[in-house]
């Protein structure tokens, strides 16, 4: 049958929507992210490595930020999509929880929920393509409790109650929260992206129980951390070896709630939020932090460059 010119143009032009979209989901995110939480801190691993979804997998980019550090409170990840309405996810993510202006995780979480529900939907791809997942780990201050409250906050499309991919995406994301007050066995583990085998997890398991039984440091926690990830990167070519730490002790946000002031470093603190940055290859001179939102205000991608001897700056 003759199609009218008009309607096949329409055609032509839905076919390159479709494969523009293919080439997008095709630089996969499917990453591996780590969430620990202790008595004292909340931490968080995220790999850097972005993926073609070939057979098998091809790198893109291995050195490729998926972290916001939001309110001083929540190290917020991803998983799943690499690019939402033409942006690099992280960067969109940041930009979303920027907008919301609000410091209240309730409006924040909404906010993404809806913003996500409603650029997932514009991606014609099969819905085996567009399983999706935001996690974070952090601090909540809880309007019927004094104290802080640990929790695991996740935004999928894709996930079930127990924390599984679903087969398929479903249309809309939904918000989930995981209260951690009583930790069994000294702290509390969560990861979402690749799933790893039972004796994978055991192994981390095993890594994070020594740091829990010597009350171990946060630098300690974070390497240990690494330790897991980076074992499972051996076996999981999606999972990148380079790596970005984030560590939130309890203490420094209760010192925000009482002056005010959000302080964040590079490098390990067991007082102050920390970053600390592992380069997939060599020691390297530069240290990357999570894209950081503050009540509106967004500060992309802070760095710092550890100048060499004899360059003419200050070491």
């Amino acid at each position: 049958a003759l199609v009218p010119c008009h309607e096949e143009a329409r055609a032509a032009e839905s076919r390159d929507v479709r494969r523009r979209h293919v080439v997008i989901l095709r630089r996969a995110a499917v990453t591996f992210i780590l969430n620990v939480i202790t008595p004292r801190f909340a931490l968080q691993i995220s790999d850097r490595r972005l993926t073609w979804a070939t057979d098998p997998p091809t790198v893109k980019e291995d050195d490729q930020n998926k972290a916001v550090l939001v309110e001083g409170r929540v190290a917020l990840g991803y998983t799943g999509l690499a690019t939402v309405d033409g942006s690099p996810t992280d960067q969109w993510l940041a930009k979303t929880i920027s907008a919301v202006g609000s410091s209240d995780f309730a409006k924040i979480c909404e906010a993404l929920r809806a913003e996500a529900t409603s650029a997932f939907l514009k991606v014609p791809v099969d819905a085996r393509l567009r399983r999706h997942a935001f996690q974070g780990v952090g601090w909540l201050r809880l309007p019927d409790r004094e104290q802080l409250t640990p929790a695991i906050l996740t935004v999928s499309n894709a996930l079930d109650g127990a924390g599984d991919w679903l087969a398929e995406a479903r249309p809309a994301f939904e918000t989930s929260v995981t209260l951690s007050d009583k930790l069994k066995d000294g702290f509390l583990v969560n990861h979402v992206g690749v799933t790893p085998t039972p004796s994978e997890r055991k192994e981390i398991w095993r890594l994070l129980r020594r740091c829990a039984r010597r009350d171990a440091s946060a630098g300690t926690y974070m390497r240990a951390m690494v330790l897991g990830v980076r074992g499972l990167a051996r076996r999981y070519p999606m999972i990148g070896r380079g790596l970005l730490g984030i560590s939130i002790p309890r203490v420094a946000v209760e010192e925000t709630s009482t002056t005010g002031r959000v302080i964040a470093v590079f490098g390990g603190t067991d007082t102050c939020r920390s970053f600390l940055y592992f380069p997939f290859a060599g020691e390297g001179g530069v240290q990357h932090g999570p894209h950081l939102v503050m009540r509106g205000s967004l500060v992309m991608n802070p760095t710092v460059e550890y100048l060499q001897k004899g360059s003419g700056g200050r070491e």
